[in-house]
């Protein structure tokens, strides 16, 4: 009789090289893109709303809100690639001139209290 129990265990083995080499980092970097593309829609949407909510100058306000906004999305940055985020968006409103004053929000977010914030309160309070 022929024995194939070598050969399974060949097939196994390259199954499981195969999953590891190709498979896990197609996967990470697909979950990594999608997840960076879902920050970059958030963010893109909290810096509109808190340029819309809080205007012209109102800095720590709007990142504050900007901040509270992911957090209730589950989007959790650094603050660097946050700040970088921001900053692009806020460029790209800029180059393109746009008028956000006739945007109305859908849902109003609360904004944080700065003060409570400020004293070491619980922002998402």
């Amino acid at each position: 009789m022929l024995d194939f129990t070598p050969l399974a265990e060949a097939l196994i083995t390259l199954a499981a090289m195969a999953i590891t080499v190709f498979l896990i980092p197609w996967l990470r970097e697909r979950y990594g893109t999608e997840t960076l593309e879902k920050a970059r829609s958030w963010v893109q949407i909290a810096v509109y709303a808190a340029e819309k909510m809080f205007g012209a100058g109102n800095g720590p306000e709007k990142l504050a809100y900007a901040e509270q906004v992911l957090a209730q999305h589950n989007i959790k940055l650094d603050t660097a690639t946050l700040m970088a985020m921001i900053d692009a968006e806020i460029k790209k409103m800029e180059q393109q001139s746009i008028d956000i004053t006739g945007i109305e929000l859908v849902e109003e977010i609360k904004p944080p209290d700065t003060a409570k914030d400020a004293a070491g309160g619980d922002v998402n309070g």
